[in-house]
């Protein structure tokens, strides 16, 4: 169980996997942007990477594990880190990822490398820093 509350650009969302599909295809279209070409897997396999990045002129292969949000705290967005499961207590944290992809409810798009929140365990706080035009 979830608690889906689609807010901001996620508002027409029926569903949360709606808003991960969401994700993940604008997760994509940023990759493409910056050079690389994706593949995917079966829509939220649950598993670590979302998606593959190739960059055919570097030969660089990124994993990509995308996240949405709706939740904000003292004026910053904050991406859960864990997913899957049915409940709470089966959720799991992914760590087999190069690049952490978010796209928040007012339409903000965060590319983060995995080394930067590592040893985080449920969540992080978006900053400017990691914001991708």
């Amino acid at each position: 169980m979830t608690n889906f509350n689609p807010r901001g650009i996620f508002e027409n969302c029926a569903n949360l996997s709606q808003q991960v599909t969401m994700g993940v295809t604008r997760g994509m279209s940023k990759m493409a942007s910056l050079g690389y070409l994706s593949a995917s897997f079966t829509a939220d396999a649950q598993s670590d990477v979302d998606f593959l990045a190739y960059n055919p002129i570097t030969g660089d292969v990124k994993k990509v594990q995308v996240k949405t949000t709706t939740y904000k705290r003292e004026g910053n967005f904050i991406a859960a880190l864990k997913s899957g499961g049915k409940g709470k207590g089966n959720r799991k944290v992914a760590k087999d990822f190069d690049f952490l992809y978010v796209l928040d409810a007012d339409d903000n798009e965060y590319i983060i490398d995995y080394n930067k929140i590592k040893n985080r365990t449920t969540q992080i706080t978006l900053s400017e820093d990691d914001k991708v035009n």
